[in-house]
Parts: C-alpha cells; sequence; structure tokens
C-alpha cells in the first residue's frame, strides 16, 4: 500500500514538472510569434498606401526618404504652381548613386507619378550626380507639400525566400547561422579548455570573443541615423550587449543546473532578447546624442523601421539560434546518459 502511494505520488509529481516545462516552452514560442506577428504588421500591413499592377508602397517621411535605402522610392515635392517628381533606385550606404529630377503640371494626381516612375515610363528632365546628404535635405524641403513612397520589395521578387528576405520572418532564417556560429564557438572553446585546463581559461577566451564580435559589429551599421560614427556604433554595441552578457554568465554559474530544462531556456532566452531590446533603446539615445554633436545635418528614422529593427530582429535570431544550441547539447547529453545507463544495465 505504502509503495504503490509512494509510486503514485512520484508519477504525479513528474507529470506536474512536465506541464510546467511544457508551460515554458510555449511562453517561448508565444514571445518569438508575438514579435514576428508584431513586427510585421508594424512594418508593412499598417503603412501600404497604394498597391497597383503588382506594385506595394508605403509612405514615408522626410528623415525616413533622406536616409539610404536599398529600395526605390519616389518622391513628390509641390508648391502652388510647380510640382517636382524625384527618383532614386537602390543607393545602399552612402550618397553615391544618381537621382532623377522631372517637372510636372499640377494637375495630374500623384499616385500615377509613383507608379509610372517605379515603372521607368516618365523621362526625367535632369540627373543629379553623386548627391550628398547636404542636397537631400534641399531636396525634400524643396516645396510646401512632400509627399513619399517607398516600394515594397518583395512584391518584385519571385520566390519563396524572395518574400521571407524583407519580411521579419526572415529571422527566423537567420538563427539558424547563429546556430551554427555558436556550435562551432561552444566545440572550439572545449578543445581549448582541454589544452588549457584553467576554468577560469573561459572567461577569458568569452571576454576575447567578445571585444572581437563588439568591434566587428560595428562596422554594421544597424543605426537609425545618418551620418553616423564608428565611436557611436561601437558605444551603443557596449551598452546593448555587455551588461546582457555579464547577466547572462552570472546567471549560468547560479542557477543553471539547479532547474530544468525549459525553465532554464526561458529565463535565459528573456535575458538575451529583452535585455538586449531595452538596451538597445538606452543605448542608441546615447549613441546618438553623440554624432549629434559631431555632424550637421544629421537625420534619424523613427524605431520601427530599418535599421533599428533589424538590431532588435538580430537580437531575437541571437536568442533563437542559443536556444536551438541548448537544446542540441540537452539531447546530446541525454544520449550520453542513456548509452550509460544501458551499459550499466549489462
Amino acid at each position: 500500500m505504502y509503495n504503490n502511494v509512494v509510486h503514485n505520488a512520484k508519477i504525479e509529481l513528474q507529470q506536474l514538472r512536465r506541464m510546467k516545462s511544457n508551460a515554458y516552452f510555449f511562453l517561448i514560442i508565444l514571445i518569438i510569434a508575438t514579435f514576428i506577428f508584431g513586427s510585421h504588421y508594424k512594418w508593412y500591413q499598417n503603412d501600404i498606401v497604394l498597391e497597383k499592377d503588382g506594385l506595394q508602397f508605403i509612405e514615408i517621411s522626410k528623415s525616413q526618404t533622406i536616409i539610404p535605402h536599398s529600395e526605390p522610392i519616389v518622391f513628390i515635392s509641390e508648391n502652388s504652381d510647380q510640382k517636382r517628381v524625384c527618383k532614386f533606385m537602390r543607393y545602399g550606404r552612402g550618397f553615391t548613386k544618381d537621382i532623377f529630377v522631372l517637372d510636372v503640371p499640377n494637375d495630374t494626381p500623384n499616385n500615377y507619378y509613383f507608379i509610372e516612375a517605379i515603372k521607368g515610363n516618365l523621362i526625367f528632365q535632369d540627373t543629379l550626380k553623386n548627391v550628398e546628404l547636404k542636397e537631400m535635405v534641399s531636396l525634400v524641403n524643396w516645396g510646401k507639400k512632400f509627399e513619399s513612397r517607398q516600394l515594397i520589395q518583395h512584391a518584385l521578387d519571385s520566390g519563396v525566400f524572395g518574400y521571407i528576405d524583407t519580411m521579419p520572418l526572415i529571422f527566423l532564417v537567420l538563427a539558424l547561422p547563429f546556430f551554427i556560429l555558436l556550435a562551432i564557438i561552444d566545440y572550439s572553446i572545449n578543445l581549448l579548455l582541454r589544452a588549457i585546463k584553467p576554468k577560469k581559461s573561459r572567461i577569458l577566451i568569452m571576454s576575447v570573443l567578445l571585444a572581437f564580435l563588439l568591434y566587428l559589429l560595428s562596422y554594421v551599421k544597424l543605426v537609425s541615423w545618418y551620418p553616423s560614427s564608428l565611436i557611436s556604433q561601437l558605444l551603443r554595441n557596449i551598452i546593448a550587449i555587455v551588461p546582457v552578457f555579464c547577466l547572462f554568465q552570472y546567471w549560468k554559474k547560479k542557477n543553471e543546473n539547479r532547474l530544468e530544462f525549459w525553465k532554464s531556456e526561458f529565463i535565459k532566452f528573456t535575458i538575451i532578447f529583452v535585455g538586449i531590446f531595452i538596451l538597445i533603446i538606452i543605448g542608441n539615445e546615447l549613441a546618438y546624442q553623440l554624432d549629434v554633436s559631431k555632424f550637421n545635418p544629421i537625420v534619424r528614422k523613427p524605431f520601427f523601421t530599418e535599421p533599428d529593427s533589424l538590431a532588435t530582429g538580430m537580437a531575437m535570431s541571437f536568442a533563437i539560434g542559443n536556444l536551438l544550441n541548448n537544446i542540441f547539447h540537452e539531447l546530446i547529453n541525454r544520449r550520453r546518459e542513456r548509452k550509460h545507463y544501458a551499459q550499466q544495465k549489462l
């Protein structure tokens, strides 16, 4: 009788733990799903103002127009007696490409010019060569009225990846390279530790790796203002990453082995994504103020447009990649335990 009670209690305890574990797993899935669908709505669905002949356009502000884009943009400035249509295509990180300018009558709707300019059916009167930031500021402020449209490029790309590449779904795909990178880093560190042996060497190796990563990321201009300096980007990256890294390592040392797998992963996932998300906002403000004191003019986009959102999305990709890496190691460890248990029984 007593044995049956103990056995039933153990089963109930295991079921309770399994339910709690599943709850943490679903919380992680909920965070990822909320981010992906929320980002999709925020970036695209809420802003599409023109759609025709397979082309989709969003409305963008003057500051968004001025900052470099990879997508084609058409903007129209108007005075009481004159209308000016400007178009530029894929001018990337710097103001180095040509901008096409056309003065047109006021009696034709702007939507006509947005569509026809992208199709290549307008004959432009003037071409501005190697346009710089000051010239862009003058162009968008030329008239009393201003409208700007950016083409949503996935409407032109063929295939599934062409669609995913310009959507928040890309952050799920980018989690795979992070997973592979983290797996390689873990394997390399373990090899080094076997040669060096002291456990404190892991902290030194990770610190060197972190310093290299911060420097490397400073050349990836995931900031929402232009122009930006290397110093400001390095400052933003240090603010966003270093505190999270330290908190993550401290928590792992104190708690990781005491908690069940999915609870542990939920806490680590939250530390990485939520921590970086909050610190990116703080770091951006400080770094932007640093560049404001250096550059004139300087323009800035809203947070929930590229490329600030890219930095947040990359944090999500890294959090998912770290989760996949930990699941991979957990599966390997469980396989080893089962193998060891089987050998003991023999």
